[in-house]
Formats: structure tokens, sequence, C-alpha cells
């Protein structure tokens, strides 16, 4: 997941560009990976540190991360979060 985020980095691509992005190459392996086997909590924070680290280019945040996740209709983004997933992933 680091490796393709990387690639994309180096594009200069908005906020909702890298959003877009760090759902489709940064999610899609992890969701499959979580949903079969048992993941460490902190596996899961060092996943989401990446995909920020990706969406703020390796800067300071400037949005709040539960503006960032909010709905569109919340005035946010919907951002990955990785916690949250691993919640919903175990309950289902």
């Amino acid at each position: 997941m680091e490796t393709k985020l990387t690639i994309w980095s180096q594009r200069g691509l908005t906020l909702l560009g890298k959003v877009i992005i760090s759902k489709t190459f940064g999610m899609s392996n992890l969701i499959y990976s979580m949903s079969n086997t048992l993941s460490n909590d902190s596996d899961i924070r060092s996943a989401q540190k990446v995909i920020n680290n990706f969406i703020w280019s390796n800067k300071p945040s400037k949005i709040q991360h539960l503006s960032l996740v909010a709905d569109y209709s919340n005035a946010g983004i919907r951002s990955p979060d990785l916690i949250t997933m691993k919640e919903s992933l175990r309950l289902a």
C-alpha cells in the first residue's frame, strides 16, 4: 500500500483526489486482509498514518480527523478511517 501511495504522491493531486486514490489503492487490500485475519491495533494505526501522510503530503494536517472522515452532507470529504472500518468488519 505504501509503495502504491508513494507513486501517486508525485502527482499534483487535490485533497479529494488523494482521498479517492487512498480509498482505491490503499483500502482495497487492507479491507480484504482485515476481513480474513485478526489485525493488531498497532498495524491499523500505522496504516492509517501512511494514508494520512499521503493525504497531507507528509505535512501536519489542516483539518481535524473527524471532519475529514465525515460525510459530504456534514461538510466532510469521506476520508478512510481504518479504526472504524476494523470495528465494522468485526461486528459483521
